[in-house]
């Protein structure tokens, strides 16, 4: 499996991968928020669950 292909699968479940990789986070309308990548409770980590690569740090600047 291509890493591409592997993101695919993930990207379908979206909704389930979020939570298990941020446990610490909720569900704020279409995005996943957390304090960090690290899943600590906070709420400048936000993962958009309605595009693929759309996410932000916006207390560590990072993205994707």
């Amino acid at each position: 499996m291509s890493p591409s292909e592997l993101s695919d699968l993930l990207w379908v479940q979206v909704d389930r991968v979020a939570p298990h990789l941020l446990p610490n986070g909720k569900k704020e309308g279409h995005e996943w928020v957390a304090g960090n990548v690290n899943g600590d409770k906070g709420n400048s980590l936000k993962v958009n669950l309605s595009g693929k690569k759309k996410w932000a740090d916006f207390a560590e600047g990072d993205g994707g």
